[in-house]
């Protein structure tokens, strides 16, 4: 009797050791999670802010709205308005985590020509997701912060 009893408490034990050591510390935040980063990622995203441009009148008048699928699509949807005409600029691809999925890359077919655009995640939890775009013409602390949708 006793010794289904121990075989019990050490499968549980292992299991427990298993679940503990899968679940990943983000860079920068002190949480763990038991989803994966991409199951967070899919999702609809909206721009709350660019963090590093101050009083960007681009941006006051611009709204994106970013939408990760779990099967690795995307869509990117800018609508800005201008004297009172909204324009909307739509682009859509693939997504894809890189450097030890620190790093998304959005892959946007065009004419026979492949469009990319790399993020360095910077933070990535249920309802905030922040974006460092990885350009030479990106200053080093211009980033996007979405919020959940």
């Amino acid at each position: 009797m006793l010794k289904p009893i121990k075989k019990l408490f050490f499968a549980l034990f292992c299991i427990s050791c298993m679940v503990f050591y899968s679940c990943k510390k983000y860079p920068g935040h002190s949480n763990y999670y038991l989803y994966s980063k991409a199951t967070r990622i899919s999702n609809t995203w909206k721009l709350d802010r660019a963090i590093g441009r101050k009083n960007s009148p681009h941006l006051d008048n611009t709204r994106v709205i970013l939408n990760f699928q779990n099967k690795g699509e995307f869509t990117w949807l800018s609508m800005t308005t201008s004297l009172g005409v909204e324009n909307a600029i739509l682009h859509q691809g693939n997504w894809k985590f890189i450097e030890r999925q620190s790093k998304i890359v959005l892959e946007e077919p065009k004419s026979n020509l492949l469009k990319r655009d790399t993020f360095q995640i910077i933070a990535l939890t249920k309802d905030r997701l922040v974006l460092l775009p990885q350009s030479y013409n990106v200053r080093r602390n211009d980033s996007l912060e979405f919020l959940l949708d």
